[in-house]
């Protein structure tokens, strides 16, 4: 294998059949070496050196995360009555960011606002909190738009209590 470098066109670079690096003149042959460069790794093998983090007596390095913020910077009072009214109260400041990202107006507030208190009547709602999704998970989902599937009434099932028996 020769090729000739960019650097120097009249040098070309060759690996000899026993694997070393020759650097040979353009005009001759591949084979009639000038130069040969030593192989100082004859097996071939990779070698590794792991990294070590250097140590030290160093001051601590501070955290470069900031605090979670707890109140939004859009329209706080809006969220406060979103907090308020949505049924499961985790993972404020998740719902905070929901909430700058998200950027209701107040068309959106009242949409969202019939849809938790209609959410709040469906089975899923009323088995308890752990069923209920976070309000951020709820912000973020745009679960407001979710169709809402009540419990049948009696009355739908035909199972209704005759009036007249009782």
């Amino acid at each position: 294998l020769c090729y000739f470098s960019d650097a120097a066109p009249d040098v070309a670079e060759c690996m000899s059949p026993n694997g070393e690096m020759q650097i040979t003149e353009a005009e001759h042959s591949c084979h009639d070496s000038v130069t040969t460069i030593p192989d100082n790794n004859p097996d071939n093998s990779q070698t590794y050196t792991p990294h070590s983090p250097p140590t030290g007596d160093g001051p601590p390095k501070k955290s470069s995360r900031r605090p979670a913020r707890t109140e939004p910077v859009y329209r706080p009072d809006w969220f406060v009555r979103f907090w308020a009214l949505y049924p499961r109260r985790t993972a404020r400041a998740a719902a905070v960011r929901a909430w700058d990202k998200l950027r209701p107006d107040l068309d959106l507030c009242r949409v969202m606002t019939a849809a938790i208190k209609a959410q709040m009547q469906t089975p899923q709602w009323r088995e308890g909190p752990d069923h209920i999704p976070h309000p951020a998970t709820w912000l973020n989902g745009a679960r407001w738009l979710d169709e809402v599937a009540l419990a049948p009434s009696p009355e739908s099932t035909g199972w209704a209590p005759d009036p007249e028996v009782y």
